[in-house]
């Protein structure tokens, strides 16, 4: 299977750190540089989350469509989902000579294992024909630790903090904290 780029079909509706909690971590008491303070909020988090952030995660729940060419040619193969953690797969379809199938839920599986989520058949199935184009196959998928700040990890949390922190004391920097990158480094994606 040619898996492409994914793409955000629905973003987040909040960041992972609010701006009352950027104020308090930055003993900042106006409300003054807020507009500088959300927009470094915003770079921080760019830098973590997403398919191009850093840790290929989504923070707070989001969904993402994966296209690709075509299934994956044997039937027991899987098709790995760039960003983690899949809180689950919404919809598998493809074009066949017909137009657009959605397949049905029960005919394929989502696993996880130590270098993320994929999809596989289901037992004794095996993946449709689809007809040769560029994004035959779309996969939407729902990812994030949850719908609240406070789902997502309190090291990533701290790491996009101590980031806003850098970066608002050195407003000429764009260096990532060493402590930031220590919190963020259980977080990157694992390859085996």
């Amino acid at each position: 299977m040619t898996a492409q780029k994914p793409m955000l079909v629905e973003p987040p509706a909040t960041l992972p750190v609010t701006l009352e909690e950027a104020r308090r971590f930055l003993r900042v008491d106006s409300t003054e540089e807020d507009p500088v303070l959300e927009a470094l909020i915003a770079a921080a988090t760019t830098y973590c989350d997403g398919y191009s952030g850093i840790l290929h995660r989504g923070l707070i729940t989001q969904t993402w469509r994966l296209p690709a060419a075509a299934f994956p040619v044997l039937p027991a193969s899987q098709i790995r989902l760039p960003l983690i953690p899949v809180q689950e797969v919404t919809e598998i379809a493809y074009y066949d000579s017909a137009g657009v199938v959605i397949m049905d839920p029960a005919s394929y599986a989502l696993h996880t294992d130590a270098t993320g989520s994929y999809v596989t058949v289901a037992a004794g199935g095996s993946w449709p024909a689809a007809t040769a184009r560029d994004d035959a196959v779309q996969i939407l998928y729902v990812v994030g630790y949850g719908d609240l700040p406070t789902d997502v990890p309190a090291a990533v949390r701290q790491a996009i903090l101590l980031m806003v922190s850098a970066w608002y004391d050195d407003r000429m920097t764009a260096a990532v904290p060493p402590a930031a990158d220590r919190l963020l480094s259980p977080y990157r994606p694992v390859i085996l």
